[in-house]
């Protein structure tokens, strides 16, 4: 099994055209695991935010919330 675990930092930004709103700077973790179930086949999950924060990465703009995919993977 493969398992990874991401650090992702936003530095400040600002609201607005003349850069004197600044937004928050944020750190937010995500997580990926992936695993060969057989020879030809590969399952992997992954988790974006994982800890669920709350941010704004752009201007009137919230980040989305955690977000999971999970991906099959089929090789012949």
């Amino acid at each position: 099994m493969d398992i990874d675990f991401f650090g992702r930092y936003n530095g400040i930004m600002f609201n607005d055209d003349l850069n004197t709103q600044k937004l928050k700077d944020i750190f937010t973790f995500d997580l990926a695991l992936a695993k060969e179930l057989t020879k030809n086949f590969k399952v992997s999950v992954k988790i974006e935010n994982l800890f669920d924060r709350t941010y704004q990465e752009y201007r009137g703009v919230l980040a989305p919330p955690r977000t999971a995919t999970v991906e099959g993977k089929i090789t012949f």
